[in-house]
């Protein structure tokens, strides 16, 4: 079949390019033709060689299937009837009240595509009838995180503890986090944060300044564990991950939560809070669940339009650094004892999983 992607590609990393690009890698290896018509440019660093000669400047026609992961209000243009075929629109919200106006979008598309239960209550709870919506939940290549080879880190410390900001957002709790690192560890330690973030100059009011932050941090625990900034692009995520024993990051609220996915998928041991998306694939078994409470979300971290009744989550500082230290001093054991995914677990959260749902919404007719 013929099927077009367009949304966020190729201008810079993002969840969405990096979805939008896997499912089109999916389909191809599946033997289906694959036009990628990037919204946000192209920018060279961020086009991967194997999909380089798919990328279309616009859409052609007569195509079998149109695929968009964005936000719902791009649905009608770029999952325009006029370009054929049946018309996927995925989207995901972190918080359960959705942005004003955002709703009837979904009369723009065949299926409205959900990559967890959580943002599926969501939709429910926001009025989006149930025959629109359809489970598609976001994937790992399993055997690219399984077989990484981890990058050079330049630390003597023995274990290392990743932390993947990305974009410093508010809803990220990055103050939250740093706050737990402090308490948990001092420089005498062995361990190292590995911070993976973006330092940028704030310009929407989601955004905060993380060179503020960390200042904030380091005056506030002078003897901190030791911390290594990464903010530049890495092509090979998964070599990062490789690199890393620890995922540990607690954000107020995540539709999906790909970081910690994928540091599951790389075998290691994952620190996440016990609220939102994440809870599809994490559990007491499989992870370490930071306790918290259900509280009103800062109107401020909210996309597109704020709400003063929408919730997050506020996960225990003081729970996390105590479970932190655990896993640190206790880190053979913990391992160990940590079932890891087995082969069904696999094929649920896997790119070819969704290319066969989309193979599925063609074949329906």
């Amino acid at each position: 079949m013929r099927v077009k992607i367009q949304q966020f590609l190729y201008g810079k990393n993002h969840s969405w390019s990096v979805v939008g690009q896997n499912v089109g890698r999916a389909l191809l290896k599946r033997g289906h033709e694959v036009d990628f018509v990037s919204t946000d440019g192209v920018k060279d660093e961020f086009v991967p060689d194997d999909l380089r000669p798919h990328i279309k400047e616009n859409p052609g026609k007569d195509y079998d299937l149109q695929f968009s992961y964005t936000m719902m209000k791009n649905f009608p243009n770029y999952l325009n009837p006029a370009y054929g075929g049946k018309r996927a629109g995925l989207w995901l919200y972190e918080y359960d009240v959705m942005p004003k106006g955002s709703v009837k979008y979904v009369n723009h598309v065949d299926k409205f595509l959900i990559a967890s239960k959580f943002f599926w209550n969501v939709c429910k709870e926001n009025k989006i009838p149930e025959e629109k919506m359809e489970m598609f939940p976001h994937g790992v290549d399993w055997e690219r995180f399984e077989n990484a080879i981890p990058m050079p880190l330049r630390t003597s410390k023995t274990r290392k503890i990743l932390v993947n900001f990305a974009q410093p957002h508010l809803r990220k709790n990055v103050r939250g986090t740093l706050e737990a690192f402090g308490r948990a560890f001092t420089s005498k330690d062995d361990v190292a944060f590995v911070l993976k973030v973006k330092d940028k100059k704030p310009e929407q009011q989601f955004e905060i300044s993380w060179k503020e932050e960390f200042s904030r941090f380091k005056k506030r625990f002078k003897n901190h564990p030791e911390c290594l900034v990464l903010d530049k692009f890495i092509p090979k995520i998964e070599d990062l991950y490789a690199a890393c024993d620890i995922l540990c990051m607690l954000p107020h609220c995540e539709g999906f939560f790909l970081p910690a996915i994928e540091a599951l998928s790389a075998n290691k041991v994952v620190i996440a809070p016990r609220y939102g998306g994440q809870l599809d694939f994490l559990n007491d078994e499989n992870s370490i669940l930071v306790d918290g409470k259900v509280a009103r979300a800062d109107p401020k971290a909210m996309y597109w339009s704020s709400s003063l009744y929408a919730s997050w989550f506020k996960p225990s500082v003081e729970d996390a650094a105590e479970k932190l230290k655990y896993v640190v001093d206790n880190y053979n054991e913990v391992h160990k004892n940590i079932k890891f995914p087995d082969d069904e677990f696999k094929k649920y959260f896997s790119w070819e999983h969704n290319a066969e749902i989309l193979e599925g919404m063609v074949n329906e007719g």
